[in-house]
């Protein structure tokens, strides 16, 4: 449904701007709130996922101290880590599609831009940026499709 929306998005405002920008205006300001709100998300629960980490260890060394042959630490504070850490591997494979996904659309763009309008020099190097960055995309989802657990991101 996502992917839907952003094609919907950028189509539309592809026919809604009569400007020769049209081509790079939206897509490229769009490809970075993605991929700015998915490393703002990412730090966020990362910092979380440390923060509980770190609290279990400290209660399982509080359970040593009570009890010598305690290991477990409290129950609370594990699932709410585990928790954090499903929801995060439950949401970064989207975040990290729609990215791609704007990524094809905003070279795409950046190709029809270098055709039709006179700034060549312009969409000819948004089109080779993003063009690498559609195969480091590419490389990418290939590495997430060989490790689903994906460790990597």
């Amino acid at each position: 449904m996502i992917y839907f929306i952003l094609l919907t998005i950028n189509i539309s405002f592809i026919y809604s701007v009569r400007s020769d920008n049209k081509y790079w205006l939206f897509s490229i300001p769009l490809w970075v709130l993605l991929l700015g709100t998915f490393l703002l998300w990412r730090n966020i629960n990362d910092a979380k996922i440390t923060e509980l980490d770190r609290a279990y260890w400290k209660s399982v060394d509080e359970n040593k101290i009570k009890d010598s042959t305690s290991w477990r630490g409290r129950e609370t504070i594990y699932k709410l880590l585990e928790d954090k850490k499903a929801y995060v591997k439950k949401y970064n494979p989207d975040f990290l599609t729609s990215i791609f996904f704007q990524t094809i659309l905003t070279f795409v763009f950046q190709l029809i831009g270098y055709r039709k309008t006179s700034f060549k020099t312009r969409y000819k190097w948004t089109s080779i940026i993003f063009g690498i960055f559609l195969l480091i995309n590419l490389y990418l989802e290939l590495l997430m499709s060989i490790v689903q657990s994906g460790p990597l991101i």
